[in-house]
């Protein structure tokens, strides 16, 4: 859980990840004032690292890999992550020829659950 909260918080790789978020804001039209809102500008802290055990690398690689794959609201000054697009994580394993699927999909599921509360925090909490 502590990878996906580290992702999340936006620690990793923190400028693809952006502009590739920020683009499929921009193509649901998003605007930039309300995109830059969504991605503060924060570096990454001390209490940011974290321990990848071998036994979680596929999951954690799998869930990174969908990082452009969150079904998401946009509205009238909010986003908001739903979470992500199972159909799109199927399809990585199936490519990646990745055994024991059905783990692999229980584990993504708790990663999405622990970055869903990091990806829709608002300034007020």
């Amino acid at each position: 859980m502590d990878a996906a909260r580290f992702w999340a918080r936006g620690s990793l790789n923190r400028e693809a990840d952006d502009e590739a978020r920020g683009q499929v804001f921009r193509d649901a039209g998003v605007c930039e004032a309300e995109i830059a809102a969504a991605f503060p500008d924060e570096a990454p802290g001390e209490d940011d690292a974290f321990e990848l055990w071998p036994d979680n690398a596929a999951v954690f690689d799998l869930f990174c890999s969908l990082a452009t794959r969150w079904d998401i609201l946009a509205g009238f000054g909010f986003i908001r992550y739903v979470g992500l697009q199972y159909g799109e994580a199927e399809v990585l394993m199936r490519a990646r020829r990745l055994k024991d699927r059905a783990a692999l999909f229980a584990d993504l599921h708790l990663m999405e659950l622990a970055a869903l509360p990091l990806l829709n925090k608002t300034d007020d909490e």
